[in-house]
């Protein structure tokens, strides 16, 4: 669904354009107008089929609600903010902070994700990626979301009526197997924080990753509680600790038991000859 277009060379949203009119797509300068009304909402469409390679109509519902919830999240904010100098467009800018907001909610490659940042780096803006938990934040990650942790990242629940949030999730990984996954935090995406030497004594290993790889954080995340309380950041390396030791465990009761399979074998094969 599409919420924006061209008239002539101004952009255009959705509420403010006009039905049986063309308009130009921003992206693959296609020939787009307006429809929606009373039972579904307003959106451009292409009048060709052959859009294959266009992003701007494909994305869902879901996809849209989550650019409008972060929207209403500034004062100033714009969905589909165009940056000539990369040629893209933004799911989400905040021209006065410098942040710009990536929406996720379809698989990504590696190689896509890592142009993205490559792109966003060259303005200046700061490159925040939310990620739809309905594709992201299972047990198995892609490689994609395994990078993309060493960034500043977060995950999202808002449905495809507005209901949701952006929130911060402790998980303990193991490669690209989680291990285990605590509640969820919401958080103020509408107030970012400068990354701060974290003074607790008791800090996990996925803080101090954090603390190390991420530009800039928000209001109520991990890095957040885990700097205001001293009780939060000691049951979360608690919490990692007793995680670690299971996982541990279990390896070594893999490892026996495939130690001991052989043996096992071979102890059978005996009593059979023993028998003859």
């Amino acid at each position: 669904m599409q919420l924006s277009a061209l008239d002539e060379t101004a952009l255009i949203y959705a509420f403010n354009a006009v039905k049986n009119k063309d308009y130009t797509c921003p992206e693959c300068k296609a020939r787009v107008r307006l429809r929606g009304g009373k039972f579904q909402q307003l959106h451009f469409f292409h009048l060709s089929t052959n859009t294959r390679g266009c992003r701007q109509h494909a994305k869902s519902l879901i996809h849209l609600r989550t650019q409008q919830y972060l929207c209403s999240q500034f004062p100033k904010a714009f969905m589909e903010y165009y940056f000539p100098e990369i040629n893209r467009f933004a799911d989400v800018a905040v021209p006065d902070k410098k942040l710009v907001f990536e929406v996720q909610c379809s698989p990504i490659s590696l190689f896509e994700v890592r142009a993205r940042q490559a792109a966003y780096a060259k303005t200046g803006y700061q490159l925040i990626w939310i990620l739809h938990d309905t594709r992201f934040n299972k047990r198995g990650l892609s490689d994609a979301e395994a990078h993309l942790l060493n960034s500043t990242c977060y995950y999202t629940d808002i449905n495809a009526f507005g209901s949701g949030c952006i929130y911060d999730q402790f998980t303990i990984r193991s490669n690209v197997k989680r291990l285990y996954i605590g509640k969820k935090c919401r958080i103020d995406i509408n107030k970012p924080l400068c990354i701060k030497k974290i003074q607790t004594n008791a800090k996990s290993k996925k803080i101090t990753r954090r603390q190390k790889n991420w530009p800039i954080h928000f209001k109520n995340d991990l890095i957040d509680r885990n700097q205001k309380s001293l009780t939060f950041a000691a049951s979360l390396k608690r919490q990692e600790a007793r995680c670690r030791i299971r996982h541990k465990l279990k390896l070594i009761h893999v490892i026996k038991k495939f130690l001991s399979a052989p043996a096992d074998r071979l102890r059978s094969l005996a009593f059979s000859f023993a028998e003859h």
